[in-house]
Formats: C-alpha cells, structure tokens, sequence
C-alpha cells in the first residue's frame, strides 16, 4: 500500500474580489477540500495589515472537517470606505503546523464607471 500525507486544497488557485464603490462590501464564496485529515478544526490568520486590508471571514457550516465532511463553504468579506487595491495571502491551519495559503486580492474604487447604476 501508499500511504498520503492529509492536506488541504481550495475550489479554486486564488480568491479575486469583485471590484466595489467605497463603503459596498464584497464577497466571495469557496470551499476548503479535505484530502486526508480525518476530523480538523480548521484554522487562518489573515493578512497581518487589518487596518489597510480589512478581511473577515465566514464559516457558515463550521470550521469541523474531515471523513464525514469532506469539504467546507467558507466566505469572505472586504469593505474600505477609502480607496484601495490589495493583494495578500490567507493561511489555513492544521494542527500539524502546516500551512495552506491562499492569494487573495480586492480593490474599491470611487469612480463613476464602478458606482454608476
């Protein structure tokens, strides 16, 4: 037999917000993918720069994965009400100190074209 070291994946390789005015909210909806764990509380640290790049998120079924859940939604929230394009990266955790990042990037802006109904 082979055996497999558990990871984590994504749905997706990176997490591009939608561009919004000043003080809209954008979001974004992906899955983290087990491939091996079977039960982790899944953990982030968000980029360390909460001021500039005000990120939140969101784990609306939890933060439990494993055998019986082999992937969870997680969501993301950006808002600024001043203008701003970013790119960062989002860690998740194992308990095993490993490290699975993500890239992330996102920008409001204030002008007519992007408010403009």
């Amino acid at each position: 037999g082979q055996g497999t070291v558990p990871k984590l994946t994504f749905d997706r390789r990176e997490i591009v917000l939608p561009i919004v005015p000043l003080g809209i909210r954008s979001r974004c909806l992906f899955y983290i993918i087990n491939e091996g764990y079977e039960s982790l509380d899944v953990q982030y640290r968000l980029p360390n720069d909460q001021i500039r790049i005000p990120l939140t998120i969101n784990f609306p079924e939890g933060q439990q994965i494993g055998i019986t859940k082999p992937k969870i939604p997680v969501e993301i929230f950006f808002q600024s009400n001043k203008p701003i394009s970013f790119c960062a990266k989002i860690e998740f955790l194992d308990t095993e100190s490993g490290s699975y990042v993500l890239p992330v990037s996102g920008t409001t802006e204030n002008c007519i074209l992007t408010c403009h109904h």
